[in-house]
């Protein structure tokens, strides 16, 4: 047994076992739907679709009612029926005409709907279930689109998150006021870098965007605003900064400046 241990010693039961990978043609096509590169389905046809990069919910719904169209059905035109009436009634035309109320035709659907694909510039109309299938998306999506298309004539718009409950929202009337305060106060451009930054101004140096906040409560006791919804509008609606930018001061300036301000410390 000791000989045998020798000659054959024990593997390492540690290491992994490689994944045995297999390719089908099926994850080569899906890959190659994806990423809009050419491909040959498993029936031996090739196919080249565009790759689009769609950002939202709205632009996806905006390119999908592009392939969908709808044709209204043709309604029957109103029937008029003229009855044989005597010479002597001839001059009576309400009595020589008997006009009955358009016989419209009843139909189960409003509209037709057709549904196409663009491959390589070209349009190819398919079922909505190959339409479906070839997008990704469900019927109810479809549905959804349809019913835009024949209500507006446009794609449908993504109103989640879009409703009037909001207790907590700021009111109207408080950004308003905290914009005017934010432009009271003076501001400069700079002289030599105007042409790189012309839409740039700065306030003093030692202002901070937390003192022009509790300056604006000072002045509005009864308009109660957070400092965040202060800085959000300040920084996104204001391209305002402190102090001034590097090309407009010298080191000369800057020394006297510092020694000035010691000066009034001691």
């Amino acid at each position: 047994m000791e000989s045998f241990a020798r000659q054959n010693p024990r593997q390492n039961t540690n290491v992994p076992l490689k994944k045995t990978v297999k390719i089908h043609k099926r994850d080569i096509e899906r890959d190659a739907r994806v990423s809009g590169e050419p491909f040959v389905n498993i029936k031996g046809k090739q196919f080249h679709l565009e790759k689009r990069v769609l950002i939202s919910k709205n632009e996806q719904d905006s390119h999908l009612a592009g392939l969908v169209s709808f044709r209204l059905p043709k309604q029957r035109r109103a029937r008029v029926h003229h009855q044989d009436v005597p010479e002597n009634e001839e001059n009576n035309a309400d009595a020589n005409i008997n006009a009955e109320e358009p016989l419209l035709r009843k139909y189960q659907h409003q509209a037709s709907y057709f549904y196409k694909i663009r491959n390589d510039g070209n349009e190819i109309p398919v079922c909505a279930k190959a339409f479906c299938s070839l997008h990704g998306i469900s019927q109810e999506r479809v549905r959804r689109i349809k019913k835009a298309l024949f209500q507006t004539g446009e794609s449908p718009r993504d109103l989640r998150g879009r409703h009037d409950n909001r207790p907590r929202k700021t009111e109207t009337g408080t950004l308003v006021a905290v914009r005017d305060h934010i432009k009271s106060f003076q501001c400069i451009q700079s002289h030599y870098s105007r042409r790189d930054n012309p839409n740039t101004y700065y306030l003093p140096e030692t202002l901070t965007v937390k003192e022009m906040h509790k300056i604006f409560l000072d002045e509005n006791p009864n308009k109660p605003l957070s400092y965040n919804i202060y800085w959000k509008v300040f920084s996104k609606e204001f391209n305002l900064k402190f102090g001034l930018p590097k090309s407009d001061t010298c080191s000369i300036c800057d020394n006297l400046i510092h020694k000035i301000a010691s000066a009034k410390d001691a």
